[in-house]
């Protein structure tokens, strides 16, 4: 199950790279899905609720609740799909807003080595929650300050 997840994820990363790819021919009569994603502003919706994923993962972990592990394998796909449309939408920016995906794609790896790699509740799997929650939050900040 594990590695059928990481698979649809990685398919899903790869499907994003390569429409962010063919976003860059100037076509004004075809669709435009970067434009539809910035308009009902969807990456910045699932942002948000990866952030809050990430508070309630970090929660039930700490409480010790059964549905940590879900919580934790639903917070890795809203990243994903969250960051797929980042990259889509905001393909054009990459050169401003790279701190933000540099902070995004640690905590990305941070839950990837929580769901796949490392054991639960070890003192690693631990210490990887915090630096996920760490560096999504450090992402937040950073794109404030990148858009003031």
């Amino acid at each position: 199950m594990k590695k059928l997840a990481l698979m649809f994820l990685l398919l899903f990363l790869a499907a994003g790279m390569l429409a962010a790819e063919e976003g860059t021919q100037n076509d004004e009569s075809r669709f435009d899905l970067g434009r539809v994603i910035r308009q009902n502003n969807l990456h910045r919706i699932g942002g948000y609720f990866t952030l809050g994923m990430v508070a309630a993962t970090g929660t039930a972990g700490v409480l010790g609740l059964d549905i940590h592990p879900v919580l934790g394998y639903a917070t890795l796909a809203s990243a994903g799909m969250s960051s797929i449309a980042g990259s889509i939408a905001y393909r054009d920016r990459l050169e401003t807003v790279w701190p933000h995906l540099l902070l995004n794609g640690v905590g990305i790896g941070a839950l990837v080595l929580n769901a796949f790699v490392l054991e639960p509740g070890s003192v690693e799997h631990r210490l990887s929650g915090a630096v996920a929650a760490g560096s999504f939050a450090g992402a937040y900040i950073s794109i404030i300050l990148i858009n003031r």
